[in-house]
């Protein structure tokens, strides 16, 4: 199943909403309470080391299997910010850090991400108890503007891995270069989107820093192609 095609000309904006077509509007408001609950319970994050209030919004973590796509035993593993505002209206953000090869938890954890880890994250009296850096709330985090999400790529960067092995080397899942890259990150986000299918309507916008400039381009033109 293809993805949905991209406005022309709106190079910012990888996903449109898709066309009902001829659907009775009775049997699309049936489907709805489906899609609502469509989220995989078991990847479901109810708090996080260093933050002893609720989440400022619900958080997901997992892994796509991308195994078919790329010919060899692969997971990309994601993490997802639902908007504080409304998941079911905003758009989905996209983060991608550079490198290649760097992280992307990077990025959501000390620059964009609703709960940032910075200077004073060694400094608290619950580091002193515990040993671990404490969150902050981020008062410009884009989960204000929308959801944030990011994948671990290419594996076996971060939690991805290759074999399930996620002890494997640099090396674990061969060589990488930017039109592998490419078929690894649509096959994710193409997975992903199996995953949370009432996201599929949301208007999507590609981000990123440094190398990710490129990435998300040649990742915009598989989307845009659907391939």
């Amino acid at each position: 199943i293809s993805l949905p095609q991209p406005r022309r000309g709106t190079m910012e904006r990888a996903f449109v909403q898709p066309r009902r077509g001829t659907m009775d509007r009775a049997f699309a408001l049936a489907l709805l309470p489906c899609y609502a609950f469509a989220a995989p319970a078991s990847d479901a994050v109810p708090k996080l080391p260093g933050w002893d209030k609720p989440l400022p919004s619900k958080v997901y973590s997992g892994f796509v299997d991308v195994s078919a796509a790329m010919g060899m035993d692969m997971k990309v593993h994601y993490l997802y910010h639902e908007s504080e505002g409304d998941p079911a209206k905003d758009p989905t953000i996209l983060w991608t850090n550079g490198g290649p090869g760097a992280s992307s938890m990077f990025g959501v954890f000390v620059e964009l991400g609703p709960l940032v880890l910075d200077e004073r994250s060694t400094r608290t009296a619950a580091f002193e108890k515990t040993g671990v850096p404490s969150l902050f709330y981020n008062d410009y985090g884009w989960t204000q503007l929308g959801s944030v999400l990011m994948f671990d790529w290419p594996p076996p960067v971060g939690f991805s891995q290759c074999g399930d092995d996620p002890a494997g080397d640099g090396n674990a899942c061969g060589d990488w270069d930017d039109e592998r890259m490419a078929r690894a990150s649509y096959a994710a986000l193409k997975g992903w989107f199996d995953l949370f299918p009432e996201r599929r309507g949301n208007d999507l916008y590609l981000t990123g820093e440094s190398y990710a400039g490129i990435a998300t381009g040649v990742d915009f033109e598989r989307c845009r192609g659907g391939t």
